[in-house]
């Protein structure tokens, strides 16, 4: 080791410098340049590597002799017996260590060890020459010296720490220290959680992303996925924008038990849970996770489908039945759906054509809402007859003709029929329906056949005595009224029944005959008197012969 200069050498060098500074700046440059140099070797022969640098440093080892090193690492072989004086090894280090003098065994549990000295070749092999030596705090106790230390708000402080004890604790296979590493690096991604303003969806996946490469904390990556689906379903919401379809796919992939009907048992953690979605999802354990992702999922889903519904109510039975389908938790909505819209088409019932109608009634008539569709059935009809020309015959017996096709009701055809005759009673169809259908004329109106009144015998046979028609004769009694057979026969048959109109010229009449096609009697039913006659009606009776029936 070189003396210390003395304070007058010092002095008088001073004294040479600043008298030849005028004389040349250059010999100051290389003074001042020599004196850096110099403390810049000291500086760096007292700089601690640690064992991983020095061994990084091998390739070097040759052209370090005789150099001062100041090293840190873990002893793996301590001892300072008189049979194994040297006998000190560190860990993960082949190298040979040799003490310069006897040391102290280290006490406690701390394999971590500062020593100081300078590699040296011997016997053609190079070994390190350990002249200081200086136990250390272990790293585990280092790390939580240097984690009281850190701010809890500054990540990359954290991130840094969990950086240096994840190194070491790969280097040694230290598993103690590689958890307060993991813990480290998770307090720096909490504290850039803490300084998301506002999160987004991308920030908090990264977050999560972090902690996956360090295998940090599972839960805490799920809740950092669960947000985001969050914040981008709160952002689908307040925009009223699409973007449901994309989280309806990505949320089982993150969060598990989508697919696990909740029961009514879990309804109430389900509404504690759409109140405050990321605290109960925090506090919740695995298994609760799982129902809170299906309450979460059900949300986007039942919004997903609700998108799609009419705002009056137009496609409601295709809604509720995705409904009744796809959320089992939402059943009750399904019939408010339906309800809404059986009332759509009740709104607009009167602006349907018969085509709609038609289609609509195809449509609910397989369904179990047999009030409901009387009740359009009939309005609509009610709507079509306020629409209608009711001088028009043919308008009302498309409506009769609707009567019986859409609902069904024959009473209701007849009373559209009976005003059709009323309007055009010389339209022979309309009187042939109502005679299809069991009416029969009497006294000018359309009655059901079995509501006529029986006329007394007594009543027909004084008409016959008195040469008149009555409505109800039979042939052989108008022959034996009259006392001859008609001018004409006019003989009409339906699907049903058979007409046939006798003309009496002389008589001035035209006397319909109808009857059934069953074995039945014709009678009259209906008495016409033409314009011009050339004799009275009234005749001498006589007695009847015996004409064919028909």
């Amino acid at each position: 080791m070189m003396p210390r200069p003395s304070e007058n050498l010092i002095r008088s060098l001073a004294l040479q410098v600043r008298a030849s500074i005028t004389r040349s700046k250059w010999m100051l440059y290389g003074i001042l340049a020599w004196a850096c140099f110099s403390l810049a070797s000291m500086a760096h022969a007292e700089t601690t590597q640690t064992l991983e640098e020095f061994l990084a440093l091998r390739s070097k080892w040759p052209s370090l002799v005789g150099t001062t090193l100041q090293i840190e690492g873990r002893y793996s072989i301590f001892s300072t017996s008189q049979v194994s004086a040297s006998l000190f090894r560190m860990e993960k280090c082949d190298l040979e260590f040799i003490m310069a003098r006897s040391f102290p065994n280290p006490t406690g549990d701390s394999k971590s060890i500062l020593i100081k000295g300078r590699l040296e070749k011997r016997d053609s092999k190079l070994v390190f020459v350990v002249s200081e030596l200086q136990p250390q705090v272990s790293d585990v106790d280092r790390f939580r010296g240097l984690r009281g230390k850190v701010p809890s708000n500054k990540p990359e402080e954290w991130y840094k720490l969990a950086d240096w004890g994840s190194n070491r604790a790969k280097f040694y296979r230290d598993d103690l220290l590689k958890k307060q590493a993991v813990d480290a690096f998770r307090q720096g991604v909490l504290a850039e959680h803490r300084a998301l303003n506002p999160p987004t969806p991308a920030a908090l996946r990264d977050l999560a992303l972090k902690l996956s490469s360090w295998d940090a904390d599972p839960l805490l990556q799920q809740e950092f996925q669960h947000e985001a689906f969050w914040v981008e379903f709160n952002a689908i919401l307040k925009e009223s924008r699409q973007g449901d379809g994309e989280l309806l796919t990505e949320i089982p992939k993150q969060l598990p038990g989508t697919d696990q009907t909740l029961t009514p048992a879990d309804e109430t953690t389900r509404e504690l849970y759409l109140k405050s979605p990321l605290v109960e999802f925090q506090k919740a354990d695995p298994d609760q996770r799982k129902k809170l992702a299906r309450a979460f999922y059900v949300e986007v889903l039942k919004t997903r489908i609700l998108r799609d519904a009419s705002a009056d109510g137009k496609n409601g039975y295709e809604i509720a039945s995705r409904i009744e389908k796809q959320l089992p938790e939402y059943q009750s909505l399904g019939p408010e759906y339906r309800l809404k819209e059986q009332s759509y088409h009740l709104d607009r019932v009167g602006a349907m054509t018969r085509k709609e109608m038609t289609e609509l009634v195809a449509k609910f008539e397989p369904l179990d809402v047999a009030p409901y569709l009387r009740e359009l059935k009939l309005q609509w009809l009610a709507e079509k007859e306020k629409q209608i020309d009711p001088q028009s015959a043919v308008a009302l017996v498309d409506l009769g003709e609707d009567s019986l096709v859409i609902l069904n009701d024959e009473a209701g055809a007849i009373r559209f029929y009976q005003k059709a005759y009323a309007v055009a009673p010389q339209t022979q169809v309309i009187s042939d329906w109502l005679v299809e259908h069991g009416m029969v004329l009497h006294g000018g109106a359309w009655i059901p056949k079995g509501a006529v009144p029986a006329p007394p015998l007594d009543a027909i046979g004084a008409a016959v005595r008195e040469g008149l028609v009555r409505e109800g004769m039979t042939t052989e009694q108008v022959r034996s009224a009259l006392g001859a057979d008609p001018a004409r026969k006019t003989r009409i048959a339906t699907s049903s029944h058979l007409q046939e109109w006798w003309l009496y010229e002389d008589h001035g009449l035209s006397i319909q005959f109808t009857r059934r096609r069953r074995p039945e009697a014709a009678v009259v039913t209906k008495v016409m008197t033409l314009t011009a006659q050339k004799r009275p009606v009234k005749v001498e009776p006589v007695k009847p012969v015996g004409a064919e029936g028909f």
